[in-house]
């Protein structure tokens, strides 16, 4: 098989997600959250062919893979050297019912034949604890469980089998469908069910398109984006993981293999900024949530980086050891001055609408109350503003002055009656010696013109 590098298209729910290759093979997949053991890690395996799904069509001469437009779903076309061709379709489902956004941890696969009597192999070979075959299998009427103490993938499908088992190659006549998920029963008829998914995923997706404010130019690239950047946000929590894998090193030979599927506060908060810039709040609304629980807890400091539940660190915190590629390096739970900074800077950046009067208001809640739920932010910030710290601008001589979060200290506690710098604090903006000096704005009642920058590079 050729290798494709990091050339994948990522599908996903808000739940869980997987990436795919030009090629239709599923290399990736974390199941059934972004930060659980992956059930797809092709990705990382080196030479040994596990941990991947994939269809192979004898003779392949050519192949075409895009995402139908504006949405999460990618189609492939696999073509061979007799004009036989085959397409496949890859999504997670994500769609509104009774009321809510149904993100079931589940993979539709769906393979239809498209031109001649293409031949085609179907494999499936899912793996555990990062890397491990599964050695027990049951196989029942339409579907085969993969079993491994707590860990149960099941496979429900229309395709032949014994095929799939034998992994044997056979004449594509009719269209076949795979779902790869929970260990339930499949209740209704699978073609139908899979097409309806499909089509309600498709909608879905277009209809949270047409709802993005966006310019002219560049709409495929923007669209395309912002729906990378969605996928990346686990709803269920409003936590925002910096990206789908693990162990990938950042640079060739670096040996720098971060688990990167975790929520880094500062990243999250780039990633709502982009989404609220086009209209996407909901995403900011939910990681406000995020942020919300994690100062709910006066008794905890705050740290970098949590999992999609706030429980700690997780995994970064305390490496666990990998097989072979999958060895990652701890985060450190560092409590120096520039973590401190960056992870409140995050929380407050990210909430900055809200103080703005964005979030949503009801008769029923009191003007007043919008800002109680940030006065613990709001506390944080100015205790971290009030650190005296010395500017690098400054030079080796001045001392005592404030860094550029004073201004974020300031726009918090004036909503949120936290404490107040001294309205006689001043701070550089530019070089030394100079008498270009601003001073900050004092707080007042009403609402005020945004507090001047610094412009010395912190």
């Amino acid at each position: 098989m050729t290798d494709h590098g990091l050339d994948l298209a990522v599908i996903g729910n808000g739940r869980t997600a997987a990436l795919v290759d030009p090629t239709a093979r599923l290399v990736w997949w974390s199941y059934p959250r972004f930060d659980r053991d992956p059930i797809f890690c092709r990705l990382l395996s080196g030479d040994e062919e596990k941990g991947f799904c994939d269809v192979v069509l004898d003779n392949m001469a050519d192949f075409q893979s895009e995402y139908l437009r504006n949405t999460a779903v990618v189609s492939t076309v696999l073509t061979d050297r007799n004009g036989g061709a085959v397409r496949i379709t890859d999504f997670a489902p994500r769609f509104r019912q009774f009321g809510r956004v149904f993100r079931p941890p589940q993979l539709i696969r769906m393979i239809e034949p498209v031109a001649g009597l293409p031949r085609i192999t179907l494999r499936f070979r899912p793996t555990h604890d990062y890397g491990q075959a599964f050695t027990h299998r049951s196989v029942g009427s339409n579907h085969i469980r993969f079993i491994h103490e707590s860990t149960v993938i099941r496979l429900t499908t229309d395709a032949p089998l014994s095929y799939i088992e034998s992994e044997a190659p056979f004449v594509l006549t009719r269209p076949h469908h795979l779902v790869f998920g929970v260990d339930e029963r499949f209740q209704d008829e699978l073609e139908t069910t899979c097409r309806e998914f499909c089509d309600r995923t498709i909608d879905y997706w277009m209809d949270w398109s047409r709802g993005l404010s966006i310019s002219y130019d560049w709409q495929d690239e923007i669209i395309r984006a912002a729906i990378t950047l969605k996928l990346s946000n686990f709803e269920e929590t409003g936590g925002i993981i910096a990206a789908h894998t693990t162990s990938i090193p950042e640079a060739p030979g670096s040996g720098r293999t971060w688990d990167y599927r975790y929520c880094w506060l500062r990243d999250a908060y780039f990633v709502v900024k982009a989404l609220n810039r086009i209209g996407a709040t909901q995403t900011m609304e939910d990681f406000i949530a995020f942020t919300l629980s994690i100062a709910s807890n006066p008794d905890e400091p705050l740290r970098p980086v949590y999992g999609r539940v706030i429980v700690g660190m997780g995994r970064c915190a305390s490496a666990t050891p990998r097989p072979s590629r999958f060895k990652t390096i701890p985060t450190a739970a560092s409590s120096s001055l520039r973590c401190r900074c960056s992870t409140t800077g995050a929380c407050h950046g990210s909430a900055t609408k809200g103080f703005f009067g964005c979030w949503r208001r009801s008769a029923a809640r009191p003007a007043s109350s919008r800002w109680k739920p940030t006065t613990a932010f709001g506390n944080i910030a100015a205790a971290n503003a009030s650190t005296p710290i010395r500017p690098p601008c400054a030079g080796p001589a001045a001392t005592g002055l404030p860094p550029l979060r004073v201004d974020w200290a300031c726009r918090i506690g004036r909503r949120t009656g936290a404490p107040w710098p001294s309205r006689s604090t001043t701070r550089c903006c530019r070089a030394p010696g100079t008498r270009s000096v601003k001073r900050l704005p004092p707080p007042s009642g009403r609402r005020t013109s945004t507090p001047a920058f610094c412009c010395c590079p912190i």
